[in-house]
């Protein structure tokens, strides 16, 4: 459960009732996926076939390397956007 007010979401269903509470740190952000046709794009001559076998063949080494990136990409952003402060309040 969240901890407090700032860390909860409220979900309101059609009818304007609460469906749910969700804790912000439970959101996935920046999600993607890959597709046959995000294959075929690189390989036009294949079969939705042969690209849904590629995908399903190599998709643990994507994930692996899209978070690997996804680290980094957020390590760099945070080190040149959002610098931490020094104990002293300098940069």
């Amino acid at each position: 459960m969240p901890k407090t007010l700032e860390d909860t979401q409220y979900v309101i269903t059609d009818d304007g009732n609460t469906k749910r509470i969700i804790s912000y740190g439970d959101i996935l952000y920046a999600l993607t996926g890959w597709t046959v046709e995000d294959i075929k794009n690189k390989r036009p001559d294949w079969t939705d076939k042969q690209c849904v076998q590629f995908l399903e063949a190599w998709e643990d080494e994507i994930v692996e390397k899209m978070v690997e990136q996804g680290h980094t990409t957020i390590e760099n952003i945070l080190a040149n956007e959002y610098p931490k402060e020094e104990k002293n309040g300098k940069n």
